[in-house]
């Protein structure tokens, strides 16, 4: 049995320590804010342990690896993409400062393997380069200023990306990072931008009204992918247990993009009855996002080294959502 400390208590973070605990693994959560509800879903209140400690804390990260005995790290905890808006310092401090801090453990030799979770935002900036009919690999171009991070939050995970690399390169460090798609959560009260837009599309649809999108995060031109936070769980736990990942960066999402009216089409196969009204024109990519993908994400290299594909299809992610919906 492994001992395993997840930092961040949220929808990808509970759903990892769901997995561990199911397959026999001891899982401690770290977060300031701990969510009974959601940690009470991963399972028996015994197969969780529980800290409540600020990522930023490095003295305390110290002591819940000791007090737990925990011998490896997934590092799911950061700021959102409004949140770092709101607060870039707090980003910094949180995404960056956090990433490093569990870094740190491995290189005082506290714990073993560091996983790291990122963003496929990261790549945004340079969906230019990347037509149709191509794919976009974990070392995608990038011109330094151009085409730098299109966002604050995208900003610390790529920054952490590289301290990452520098922490393996340089100082020896086993860590390995994932980068996931646009993660749907099972959760009804989930706060990520997926589950706000499903929201804005599903309740109306389950009450038999009129759908009106109007955020203009909600509707995009060209395609976005989706990943399900099971499928990014078990990819997780995957990139944990490679004996000897051979890139420090894998990309964890679907290998298939979906426009808006696809996206659409499946939630009116769920409820034939459908209807939804634009109050916003698209204007660009997914949330908010200058530039417009053309082309998903390559997977190919969690395939290869992790042994890893997604499961879930959008349609069975959608339907888990829906339901989730009904139940309130």
């Amino acid at each position: 049995m492994r001992t395993v400390l997840v930092t961040g208590a949220g929808t990808v973070g509970a759903e990892i320590a769901r997995q561990l605990v199911r397959r026999g693994d001891r899982a401690v959560i770290v977060d300031l804010r701990l969510d009974e509800r959601r940690l009470a879903a991963t399972g028996p209140n015994h197969a969780i342990e529980r800290v409540r400690a600020d990522v930023r804390d490095l003295a305390a990260l110290e002591a819940a690896v000791q007090a737990h005995g925990a011998q490896s790290v997934i590092h799911t905890a950061a700021l959102l993409t409004g949140a770092c808006r709101q607060d870039p310092k707090a980003a910094v401090d949180v995404n960056i400062g956090g990433a490093l801090n569990v870094m740190e453990l491995a290189r005082r030799g506290l714990v073993g393997r560091v996983v790291l979770c990122s963003s496929t935002t990261v790549t945004y900036q340079s969906f230019d380069d990347y037509p149709g009919g191509s794919t976009i690999p974990e070392d995608f171009t990038m011109k330094a200023l151009s085409q730098a991070p299109g966002s604050f939050y995208a900003a610390t995970k790529l920054a952490a990306e590289h301290f990452a690399g520098l922490y393996r390169s340089e100082l020896g460090v086993d860590v390995v990072c994932v980068r996931y798609g646009a993660v749907l959560g099972l959760h009804a009260d989930d706060a990520g931008l997926v589950a706000r837009m499903l929201r804005e599309l599903l309740v109306p649809a389950q009450q038999g009204r009129e759908a009106v999108v109007s955020q203009p995060a909600h509707a995009w031109l060209g395609i976005e992918e989706f990943i399900d936070v099971r499928d990014c769980a078990a990819g997780t736990l995957a990139a944990l247990d490679a004996p000897a990942p051979k890139q420090l960066v894998y990309t964890l999402s679907s290998d298939q993009g979906w426009t808006l009216d696809s996206l659409t089409s499946l939630i009116r196969e769920l409820h034939p009855d459908f209807r939804v009204r634009y109050d916003v024109a698209p204007a660009g990519g997914f949330a908010n996002f200058s530039k417009v993908r053309r082309a998903p994400s390559d997977i190919s290299a969690a395939a290869r080294d992790l042994a890893w594909r997604p499961r879930h299809s959008l349609k069975e992610s959608i339907a888990a959502f829906d339901e989730a919906l009904r139940r309130g």
